[in-house]
């Protein structure tokens, strides 16, 4: 498909949200490392998470590709810096489940953000695009939405 300025930005737009998806296969895939081995329920919710990633990436990366774009392979400045500044915390605070739960869902937050401004910027009459951008901020929310009740429940617990 030939690139045109809209074909442009919406490759830009969408790379946004490739750079967003490679930062949650990056954090995850460190806290996976991090948190131990006998906590399978948070081992599976994170490889759940990071299965996502890797859909929404596989997706998005079709969708660039038949425009004629190129694929973003980086993580956002944000999400390293970021990371950077946990690795710092962790250095005074540990990296217990309660540590990794809340870094969690502080990246579940900036995500839904991204999403939400990415959205708009997708033209309505590409309905195919937009409504694939629009189940996975939905997907996102609900991944969100447990890993919320599972660090609610995790409070609750000695």
């Amino acid at each position: 498909m030939e690139k045109n300025n809209t074909n442009v930005k919406l490759i830009t737009v969408l790379n946004e949200l490739v750079k967003v998806n490679n930062d949650r296969v990056t954090h995850y895939g460190k806290a996976k490392k991090e948190i131990h081995a006998s906590d399978i329920d948070l081992q599976d919710i994170l490889s759940q998470f990071i299965k996502q990633s890797k859909k929404n990436l596989a997706e998005l990366s079709s969708v660039i590709h038949n425009m004629g774009g190129n694929i973003a392979d980086d993580t956002t400045f944000e999400g390293k810096l970021y990371r950077m500044l946990i690795d710092v915390k962790s250095v005074f605070t540990g990296k217990d489940k309660h540590a990794i739960l809340e870094s969690s869902d502080h990246v579940e937050k900036v995500v839904q953000k991204i999403y939400s401004k990415v959205l708009p910027e997708i033209p309505r009459d590409d309905a195919g695009t937009y409504m694939l951008v629009a189940q996975q901020k939905e997907e996102l929310a609900a991944v969100h939405r447990l890993l919320e009740k599972y660090r609610n429940i995790n409070k609750l617990s000695p």
